[in-house]
């Protein structure tokens, strides 16, 4: 705007003031902002990093919450085979191994020692969508 030259209406004034507050802001070093903003509220760095603290708990807690959904889901579709008697278990892995010529060497020959390893092997089996969850061969 040149000098002596008004604006021609209002929303043209307050562009002119708001680009020369804009200008004005720019203009400033970081310092001068901090020391002013310090002046206002001497808390503020305090006050910034709770606020911040808080952001990253909050994030935190949801991927946290997600997680658990999506390993609650896990177990829960595997678990029905899991739930399974032992004996039950044994048949399926036994009928698996019988008719699963592409399965991997490692896969036909698991060792089941224990009900923990026959259900770690079920569970990889349903994992690797070579059974569903409820135990039927694909």
């Amino acid at each position: 705007m040149t000098a002596g030259k008004k604006p021609s209406d209002p929303l043209e004034e307050l562009n002119t003031l708001l680009d020369a507050d804009l200008q004005a802001i720019l203009d400033t070093g970081d310092d001068e902002i901090i020391a002013e903003a310090m002046e206002v509220s001497p808390s503020l760095v305090d006050d910034t990093r709770q606020v911040i603290a808080d952001a990253v708990t909050t994030a935190g807690k949801r991927c946290l919450a997600a997680a658990r959904a999506e390993l609650d889901a896990e177990q829960q579709v595997s678990g029905q085979v899991l739930s399974w008697p032992l004996e039950r278990k044994v048949v399926l892995l036994r009928q698996v191994r019988e008719s699963r010529a592409n399965l991997t060497i490692a896969a036909r020959q698991m060792e089941t020692e224990t009900e923990n390893d026959l259900d770690s092997d079920l569970d990889a089996l349903v994992d690797l969508g070579v059974i569903d969850e409820e135990g039927n061969l694909l």
